[in-house]
């Protein structure tokens, strides 16, 4: 699947998830960047129906960390917040 070209919100305030919350993939394959924008590395790919840590939201991206421990940004409509 093609990611959808969205807006950099690396200026936009970062709020902190206290406790930190799950985000579900809804698309089949997601790239999650280094920090929130498209131009921005690609860090790690995860899939649809993994389940990742959300530790914040910086304007319309989510801050996770996988399960590998790597931390980056996905885009919020390609994921599911529980």
């Amino acid at each position: 699947m093609t990611t959808p070209s969205v807006p950099s919100s690396s200026t936009a305030p970062y709020n902190a998830f206290s406790p930190p919350k799950t985000v579900y993939v809804t698309a089949n394959t997601v790239n999650v960047r280094a920090d929130a924008g498209t131009n921005f590395i690609v860090v790690g790919k995860v899939k649809k129906g993994d389940a990742l840590t959300a530790l914040g939201k910086k304007g319309s991206w989510y801050h996770v960390r996988l399960g590998s421990g790597q931390e980056g940004y996905i885009y919020q409509t390609l994921v599911t917040l529980q």
